[in-house]
């Protein structure tokens, strides 16, 4: 039987804020500027919900002006795309009211009238904090001198005039093959060269190669459908990232709100005509979320196995059938360079495996170079096969070093790293709750506080212990069930909710069994734990995520339970009672929209516990 409860989702859901609330532009989210490339028209009677939402759910930093019927347009004459310098003043208004800057577009700006030139500077003067850029339209070809030199006109006009004045820097969106020829003819402009391209790789290679000749980068993401074009909270996800991992140092989103009503846009983009985010929204806001912000998930990499034999390999060849570690012993592993960890990860997420212990004893996994913690990683009796997840803080050279109390084979997989900008805060492992009496905790608190009892709920303290901070969101937890009266399980939970239908280490009687998770915080910092049947306790901690993580926790939810019976369930019905699993068979299992995981999450954190297997497998 096989029972998968959610812990944590990566890639948090927007959270509505009230009207006290800081403006977007004071809250730290770690995030790639978004520029929406269609505002709103500011006399609609519902736009300041409109662009509230905006900034809120999507995370919109700057907008365009509203995107009107094209009427008569063309690069040089405009015709009635853009709305008149009154209906943008409004729309510089209504948006700083919620923190956005807007993309001014004022034809007056390269008159050939110049006392029209400095009416319209003069006029703009006590909105410049306000505006990000002048727009002087989009995609003009060089291979049409007209349309060419006219960039070059106003470029030159309006950086010589209207920024000197206002400190506000002229913009244009370039097309992809014209970007060098903006680098030669438009003095300046690798402030923000911008483009955009959809199709193909949506632009990553030119970004890889333009990124070390400017300043900024500004790339598209279409957000908006229209013809073929389909996005989804996924796909924008996955084209931000892959755009900002090229180079790309601001993203210019291909919607915000509705653009002008024609046949080719008829679906609302992040936000409709009440101000309500479309699920659209949610793509945007976490698409904008640095690459490197969170834990980065790999295909599973075995990077150590002592043994030797038939289907004992590692995936370098690297600590492959080095031979039983002795007890006593520590090794130091190699991790930072291999399966795809970078020199400059700070954290890796690792599996560890004892096969066939001497005798009862555990295995800790810490940061080399450093002393040996009073923790553990794996805990195992004499002649066990037992795995436990560890997240763990790389030491010297990028290496994990491994200690074991007796001798025994030891498997490490690598599942996933953190990057130096990671918010997840890896700590040299430590002891924070000990039942039994002659052991320690890192600080004496909670320690030898007696076995605790059947259905019983303790209170662990973790904000403010050991290096976490008294507002950390989450901690990396490793919990030891010891010398167990009987089989059954022991749950980590937010104090302040319900229990819920979940399990953090299932047991049988008299058991030495460990699992790590990341654990929910409370608002003091604390961690319920309940235990079904009287036991012994260990709780080490090995890291946390600050407040505006990027990985968000959730209280735990079972989302698969093959087994049918009073008691037994998921959380939403799904996926409930649907047998025991056959050997070799493989269960596809939706995760998205269940247990609090929005649609566009890219990683999630679970707990997976078999449950009377048939065979050693």
């Amino acid at each position: 039987m096989l029972v998968i409860t959610l812990l944590v989702s990566v890639l948090a859901a927007p959270t509505a804020v009230d009207a006290a609330a800081p403006a977007l532009a004071d809250v730290d989210r770690g995030s790639t500027t978004t520029w929406a490339w269609c505002g709103v028209e500011p006399a609609l009677p519902n736009a300041p919900a409109i662009v509230a939402s905006m900034a809120r759910d999507s995370g919109i930093d700057i907008t365009f002006g509203p995107c009107r019927p094209p009427g008569d347009y063309s690069v040089i004459d405009t015709g009635t795309r853009y709305a008149p310098p009154e209906v943008y003043r409004d729309l510089v208004v209504l948006n700083a009211s919620v923190g956005i800057k807007t993309v001014v577009f004022d034809a007056r700006l390269w008159s050939p009238d110049a006392a029209v030139r400095a009416d319209a500077v003069q006029s703009w003067l006590p909105y410049a904090d306000d505006i990000a850029a002048w727009d002087l339209g989009d995609e003009y070809n060089p291979n049409i001198p007209a349309e060419w030199d006219a960039l070059i006109f106003r470029w030159t006009t309006v950086q010589a005039e209207a920024t000197a004045a206002t400190g506000v820097r002229p913009y244009t969106n370039q097309l992809p093959w014209a970007v060098e020829r903006a680098l030669l003819d438009l003095p300046g402009v690798e402030w923000m060269l911008s483009f955009v391209q959809y199709g193909d790789d949506r632009g990553a290679a030119l970004a890889r190669f333009m990124r070390p000749r400017v300043d900024g980068l500004m790339c598209g993401v279409n957000a908006l459908e229209h013809l073929s074009f389909l996005p989804t909270p996924q796909s924008i996800v996955a084209d931000s990232q892959l755009l900002q991992s090229a180079g790309c140092t601001d993203l210019l989103i291909f919607g915000g709100v509705r653009p002008y009503d024609t046949p080719l846009f008829t679906v609302d983009s992040v936000v409709d005509a009440t101000g309500a985010p479309t699920p659209l929204a949610a793509g945007v806001l976490l698409g904008a979320v640095r690459p490197d912000d969170g834990t980065t998930a790999i295909t599973p990499a075995r990077i150590v196995d002592t043994r030797s034999g038939a289907g004992s390999s590692t995936v370098d060849g690297q600590f492959d059938g080095i031979g039983r570690r002795a007890a006593g012993s520590t090794m130091s592993v190699q991790v930072a360079g291999r399966a795809d960890v970078p020199l400059s990860a700070v954290a890796v997420t690792l599996n560890v495996t004892v096969v066939s212990p001497a005798a009862d004893g555990f295995v800790s996994v810490f940061p080399c170079g450093g002393p040996r913690p009073v923790a553990s990683t794996v805990n195992y009796v004499r002649g066990d096969l037992v795995s436990n997840a560890a997240r763990v803080k790389l030491g010297a050279g990028g290496s994990v070093c491994v200690f074991t109390l007796v001798a025994t084979d030891i498997v490490i997989d690598l599942v996933g790293f953190d990057g130096e900008a990671s918010r997840f805060r890896p700590l040299e492992p430590a002891r924070l709750l000990e039942t039994r009496a002659g052991q320690s905790t890192i600080d004496g608190g909670q320690n030898g506080i007696g076995r605790l009892l059947a259905n019983s709920v303790t209170a662990v303290q973790v904000g403010g212990r050991a290096g976490v901070p008294a507002g950390a969101t989450s901690a990396a937890l490793t919990l030891t069930v010891v010398d167990s009266a009987g089989a059954g399980f022991a749950t980590f939970y937010p104090c302040a909710q319900t229990r819920p239908n979940a399990s953090t280490v299932n047991f049988a009687a008299d058991a030495l069994l460990s699992n790590t998770v990341v654990v929910p915080l409370d608002d003091s910092g604390s961690v319920c734990l309940f235990t079904m049947t009287a036991t012994d306790a260990v709780v080490d901690v090995a890291g946390y995520h600050p407040q505006n993580a990027r990985l968000i926790p959730v209280t735990p939810a079972r989302l698969l339970e093959t087994r049918v019976g009073e008691g037994l369930g998921t959380s939403d019905g799904q996926q409930n009672g649907i047998g025991r699993m056959a050997a070799d068979s493989t269960v596809q299992l939706p995760v998205t929209d269940r247990g609090g995981v929005p649609a566009a999450a890219g990683l999630v954190t679970m707990n997976v516990t078999v449950v009377d297997a048939a065979v050693a497998g």
